[in-house]
C-alpha cells in the first residue's frame, strides 16, 4: 500500500484521505450507521469485501475492541460496536476489563 496523509478539507465536514498509489482523495464523514458508505470507503481504502470478509495481509481484517469498565451498559455499548465492525466484514472481538 502507499503512504496516506490526511489533509483538511474546508468545502467537506470532515477529511479527506489521499493515497500515493491512486492519487485518489475520499472524504470519511460519515453519517451514524451509514454502513453503505462507510462499506465503501473500506473498498476505496484496499479492503474489499470478500466472501463476506475484508482481507489483511491473507487474513481477515480483525479489530480487538476494549470496555474499560464491565458494567452492562458498557457491555452493551461494546457489543453494539462489536456487531457494526462485523456487519462491515470485519472481524472484531470484544476484550473488557477483568
Amino acid at each position: 500500500m502507499g503512504s496516506r496523509s490526511r489533509e483538511r478539507n474546508s468545502s467537506h465536514d470532515g477529511y479527506r484521505i489521499a493515497t500515493n498509489s491512486s492519487q485518489q482523495s475520499v472524504p470519511y464523514a460519515l453519517a451514524d450507521d451509514d454502513l453503505v458508505s462507510a462499506g465503501a470507503l473500506l473498498d476505496a481504502a484496499g479492503y474489499p469485501l470478500v466472501g463476506g470478509w475484508r482481507p489483511s495481509m491473507g487474513d481477515k481484517l480483525s479489530l480487538q475492541i476494549y470496555v474499560a469498565e464491565a458494567g452492562e451498559v458498557s457491555l452493551d455499548v461494546g457489543d453494539t460496536i462489536n456487531t457494526t465492525w462485523q456487519r462491515l466484514g470485519i472481524s472484531a472481538s470484544l476484550l473488557n476489563q477483568d
